[in-house]
Formats: structure tokens, sequence, C-alpha cells
């Protein structure tokens, strides 16, 4: 019997901790199943900047405020969840607080800092600087130009700044990479780091910090930063990697939560993938690939022989509505890689502490021309 079966069962939708379920893994024979058709982009209104990424990856992204006060409304569960986010390949931008709240502490200040994160291994600087609109240099070895013209002279100006951050440039800081500069004459942060990135190794994400606020303009250069900054981040995503190779006739049940620290076995949080690996005999039989939940969502299943099973790189996938699928095919012998995407996400909600809404966007994703849309009559 040739059969794979994921059952994602119990789907908790928590705010701080990713929403999650249970999957099971099995493999079942049947008759081939030669229904499908060419499947086009999925049309979705999108920024510029999530055209320009794949997959649906996204950032965790911390504004300004209070470091401190956003740390501790976390809680030391939701600190740790952003450190898990981090040391398992997602990427982090923050601005202003969300700067200061990556990092270890402040100015010559010993240690960590309750509250903060830590995942940036050093202290940032006050700049000291109140309500003012300051300038931004961005050296010519920026990677930020890969992404953004800054109209020449690499210069940008009138950006909002309120009590931020910035470092020294010359202190040393192993992996640090110094992205723009302060452009504020007469003043100690002149020509220091006004936006950063550190990332400590392939298998992390990368940490964008900006001392300012590029982010409240809506156009022009300031936008372009904003983006630039964005998609350096996300450039900079660890590797994904496989929760486990799957074996015909073993369900392999996803039901564990994150603070089990078991990540093979731990349930798939909303906009998130599950990717698995499992070998196709040599022998004909076609192999049909089920996915089931109990709650009601909406689950995407995803196939590919060439990779990981990214939307962008599906051959063959099953993305209707609902959270139980079932995609019966004759597949060529070698291994294929099976993906698990969840596409349901909180919805956005007013939080009446912070003063503003939370959102967590829609699930939807590219899905290549060339691949076939599995369906059942």
């Amino acid at each position: 019997m040739i059969r794979l079966t994921f059952a994602l069962i119990s789907f908790a939708l928590i705010a701080v901790e990713a929403f999650g379920t249970e999957p099971v893994t099995q493999l079942e024979p049947g008759s081939p199943a030669d229904v499908g058709m060419d499947a086009g982009r999925l049309d979705r209104a999108v920024s510029i900047v999530r055209h320009a990424v794949e997959d649906d990856e996204i950032p965790g992204a911390v504004n300004g405020g209070a470091a401190t006060a956003h740390g501790k409304s976390l809680t030391k569960t939701g600190r740790d969840q952003l450190r898990q986010f981090y040391q398992a390949g997602g990427s982090y931008c923050g601005s202003c607080a969300g700067s200061f709240l990556s990092g270890r502490n402040v100015d010559t200040k010993p240690g960590p800092r309750l509250g903060y994160l830590n995942i940036f291994p050093f202290n940032t600087l006050n700049t000291g600087i109140k309500k003012t609109r300051v300038g931004h240099q961005i050296p010519d070895d920026s990677p930020l130009l890969r992404y953004r013209d800054f109209g020449g002279d690499n210069a940008v100006a009138d950006i909002y700044h309120n009590n931020g951050n910035w470092l020294r440039v010359d202190e040393g800081m192993a992996g640090v990479e110094v992205l723009a500069r302060y452009d504020h004459p007469g003043h100690k942060v002149d020509g220091g780091a006004a936006i950063w990135a550190y990332r400590s190794n392939e298998q992390t994400g990368r940490i964008l910090n900006i001392g300012c606020h590029p982010e409240s303009g809506s156009d022009g250069e300031l936008l372009s930063l904003t983006e630039a900054c964005f998609l350096h981040a996300l450039a900079g995503t660890g590797t994904s990697q496989l929760k486990g190779t799957l074996e015909y006739d073993k369900p392999r049940k996803m039901d564990r939560d994150s603070g089990d620290r078991q990540p093979a076995l731990t349930r798939i949080g909303d906009r998130q993938y599950h990717h698995f690996a499992f070998d196709v005999p040599d022998d004909e039989r076609p192999v049909t690939i089920k996915l089931s939940s109990r709650e009601d969502v909406d689950l995407h299943l995803f196939l590919s022989s060439r990779s990981l099973a990214f939307c962008s790189q599906a051959t063959v996938f099953d993305v209707r509505p609902g959270s139980s699928k079932t995609i019966q095919r004759q597949l060529t012998p070698g291994q294929w890689y099976v993906s698990v995407y969840c596409a349901t996400s909180v919805e956005t909600i007013n939080d009446p502490d912070s003063g503003f809404h939370r959102y967590i966007g829609d699930g939807r994703c590219h899905i290549p021309k060339s691949a076939r849309c599995v369906h059942e009559s």
C-alpha cells in the first residue's frame, strides 16, 4: 500500500504564538489520477515589496514606541517566540524602538536588558535627538543599492527621528554591515551607523535595524528606503529545512506545541510551510497523498521533484478551500518533496491597549504557470 497522509488536527488561533495544527503522514495505492488543468498565476493585490519576493516570506517587523515596554508586553513567552523565529531562519526588521528591542542593552550598560530580545548581541547607542529631521548617506557598497536607486547621490533627506539609536562604526562588531550613515553635521551621530544589518550564521535570519523612521514616508525616497530595508532583510532569511522524510503506511502526526521544543513534530502556524521528502519506488504504482484536518482552515498542498515544494516551485498542487486534500498521481521514480502551507491567518483586530490594529496578512501565493492543479469531479 502506497499512501501518504497528513492529519492536521488542532488549530489554536493565538496572537503571540503561531496558531498550530498536527500533521500525519502515509501513502496509498490507487488508479492514476489523470485529471488536472494548466494553472495560471493567482491574482492578488500586494505591495511592490511583496511582488519582489517569493513564497510569501515575511519578516518580523517591530515599530517605534518604547522598546522595554514593547518587550515586556510580549511576556517571556512572546520574547522566546521571536528569538525562536530568528534562530529558525526568520528575519527581523525594527525601526527606532524596534531597533533597540533587538539588542542586548543600551549605551555602556552591562549584561542583557530585561525585556530586550538580545538577538542582536551588542549594545546600541542613544542618539539624544528628539523630534528632528535628519539625513542618511548610503555608502557606495551598501546592499541597499541592490534594491532601490537613490537619485545618484545616495542621499536621503528629511527622515523623522525621535530618540532613536545608532552605532559607532569603528567598534569592530563582528557580523555587522553598515547600510546607511547619519548625515547630521555637528552632532555625535554624524557618520555613525543609521541602518545596519547582522546575521549570526546561514541558518538564522537577518536582523535589520533602523534608527529613524523612514516608514513615515508614503512615497519617494523615504518609501524606497523602507522597501530596500525590508527586501534586504528578506534576502537574509535562513535556509528552509525538511521536517522529515515520510515513510509509506506510517502516518506522521504534527501535534506538538512550540514550547515542547520538538520542531520536527510541531504544529504548523499561519502562513507557514512544513516541508517533507519521500521516495517514489521504481514500480509504476501511483501515489496518493492525503492531507486531512478537523479544523475549519485552508491548507494548501504542493508537490515538486526539483526542490522544496514552495508554491512557486510546485509542479502539482491543490489550493482549493478547506483543510483536507488528496493528490493522486503517477510520479516519476526518485525523491519528491511535499509541502503543506497554512493559508488561513489571524484577522485584523483592534488592540485597545496599544492603540493600533494588529494585522497578519492573507495567505495567497504565486503559482507557476507550468504547474497542474489537481481537482476531483
